[in-house]
């Protein structure tokens, strides 16, 4: 680029720019070239700036010769002000992998520029996920630098937009934020990082979990370290369970439990929202039906004093059925089954997180309630009660098995790395890239 239009740049002109007439189209098709908006970034020309970004946004992404783009240039001299400005004009210039991959909300939590790493963050959120050609996350560049201010800020934003899952991912060496805290004895850190971390166990390439770096380091350093971690419940590698290999898991048989997860996630997978929509509302009037039709039974049931509206025998106690078994029970029968495959493809449609699980809940207490009633009314030799608390306990557990990880407690019950590892198998031929 030619010395006057870099003068110009600088001098954040805009009639001069104008005047000029640069050919932008041409400077575009170098591969690695200063632009207009990297001088202008660069000299904190705030205004210049953003006209060459709206007249030719494809700069915001042009890496110069020192593999920077024009916002890594605004950070780099520490123009502030403009690089707010830039962000606001295309929040995906938060996302542009400069040299190594790293973005820049790497380089401002590495610089500790809190003011930044907060508009950052809330500009454009995925840009927390992104990592470095290490696997580095933003978050691993704060810990690996030791700035406590950047990782408070970070842990806070993870926390409010329940994205606490970004903390199990792992650097070129398997650590997670976690092992580089206690590596390089950040107490403080590490007191912060296991409130938010669900399994504090994770192993890095060398099979290594946080408390056995704990371990090896100095007696002076790690005494309060290696206590602070058993007491939130961390493990060495050695009292751990075995980790399934892929090559192991793909080699042996599949069981009843991982059939339930294939079937369970190609239906999910093959649905589309309006028919997930219309199967919900079919479901829920079939549930509320069948569920009226076991508290009003057809003939009613016989009153604590004796009278009904069909005549009864005298040995029958208060609330049992009163109309004759041969009628009775083929009716119970198939409401027993309709109620339960409702309830349960009301509990399959519905999505699993955290926040379902609440609701989840409240169809397997309805379900509950269900088999009572059914016990209190039928009358001696009940087959249908037990056929409704079989099939609901089958589908409970089929349906539970997509929720474990927000359970505690039931993750060790069935197996659940080797359920989360076919989850992947099977999500693996939906996905573009492989395994999510």
């Amino acid at each position: 680029m030619d010395q006057i239009l870099t003068d110009v740049c600088e001098a954040g002109d805009i009639d001069d720019f104008y005047l000029l007439n640069p050919d932008l189209e041409r400077i575009d098709e170098i591969p690695f070239v200063d632009t207009p908006l990297h001088i202008a970034a660069s000299a904190g020309q705030t205004q210049l700036a953003i006209e060459i970004l709206s007249l030719k946004p494809s700069f915001g992404r042009k890496l110069n010769s020192e593999g920077l783009s024009p916002l890594h240039s605004a950070l780099k001299k520490g123009h502030v002000e403009t690089a707010k400005r830039l962000i606001k004009h295309d929040p995906e210039l938060i996302r542009v992998r400069g040299r190594e991959r790293i973005t820049p909300l790497h380089y401002v939590a590495e610089t500790e520029n809190m003011d930044l790493l907060g508009e950052f963050l809330y500009a454009c959120p995925a840009s927390s996920k992104d990592v470095t050609i290490r696997g580095e996350t933003a978050l691993h560049v704060a810990v690996k630098n030791s700035k406590l201010n950047c990782v408070l800020v970070l842990l806070g934003w993870l926390q409010r937009t329940n994205n606490r899952e970004i903390l199990k991912l792992k650097d070129e060496n398997g650590d997670t934020v976690l092992h580089i805290a206690v590596s390089t004895n950040q107490l403080q850190i590490v007191k912060l990082l296991i409130k938010n971390m669900k399994n504090i166990n994770e192993k890095n390439t060398q099979g290594m979990t946080a408390l056995d770096i704990a371990i090896g380091l100095p007696d002076e350093q790690s005494r309060e370290m290696k206590r602070v971690l058993r007491s939130a419940g961390a493990s060495t590698t050695s009292s751990l369970k075995k980790d399934v290999l892929l090559s192991d898991f793909l080699g042996s048989k599949e069981t009843i439990t991982e059939k339930f997860v294939k079937y369970d996630v190609n239906l999910r997978k093959g649905l589309s929202n309006d028919v997930r929509n219309a199967l919900l509302v079919v479901a829920i009037l079939i549930a509320t039906a069948t569920y009226q039709a076991l508290l009003s039974p057809p003939g009613g049931v016989t009153q604590s004093d004796g009278s009904t509206t069909t005549t009864a025998s005298s040995g029958d106690r208060p609330g049992t059925v009163v109309l004759p078994k041969k009628y009775f029970n083929p009716i119970m029968y198939t409401n027993t089954i309709c109620f339960v495959i409702s309830v349960g493809l009301i509990i399959f449609l519905v999505q699993t997180s955290r926040y379902s699980l609440p609701l989840q809940l409240s169809l397997v207490f309805m379900m509950l309630s269900y088999m009572i009633s059914l016990l209190a009314i039928f009358p001696p030799g009940k087959v249908a009660a037990y056929a409704v608390i079989s099939s609901s306990i089958v589908i409970i557990y089929a349906r539970f098995l997509g929720s474990m990880e927000y359970v505690p407690g039931l993750r060790w019950l069935l197996g659940y790395d080797r359920l989360k590892l076919q989850r992947k198998v099977v999500l693996s031929k939906y996905a573009k890239d492989g395994f999510n």
